[in-house]
């Protein structure tokens, strides 16, 4: 195998992690990751094959940002859901911040 199959290989495996959301598995592919490219540098491959694997390797990030963008999203929704679960706020006349409790009352329709 060339070292641009390596690389296209890593990548694929990079990308399938991600999809997997198996991020465990990105620490034993940065060490290859980084032999590969460099291994890659020293022994160039044709044009065609590294376009491939630039459009790979930029296909890679793009899916990167995303499931980092999604990541934060649904941090942001479990410290919502967290929040609510502590008591829901709201202000009163005075404009201070009220935190209304969710404890065991018990909520009577009249």
């Amino acid at each position: 195998m060339t070292p641009a199959d390596l690389l296209a290989e890593t990548i694929g495996a990079l990308r399938q992690a991600a999809l997997r959301g198996d991020f465990a598995a990105f620490d034993g592919l940065a060490g290859p990751l980084a032999t590969q490219a460099a291994a890659l540098e020293a022994a160039p491959p044709d044009q065609p094959t590294l376009q491939a694997l630039k459009r790979s390797a930029a296909e890679l990030a793009t899916l990167l940002l995303a499931v980092g963008q999604g990541l934060g999203a649904a941090r942001r929704r479990v410290n919502e859901i967290e929040s609510v679960r502590r008591g829901l706020g709201t202000y009163g006349g005075d404009g201070l911040r009220r935190t209304l409790g969710l404890g065991g009352e018990t909520t009577r329709r009249v």
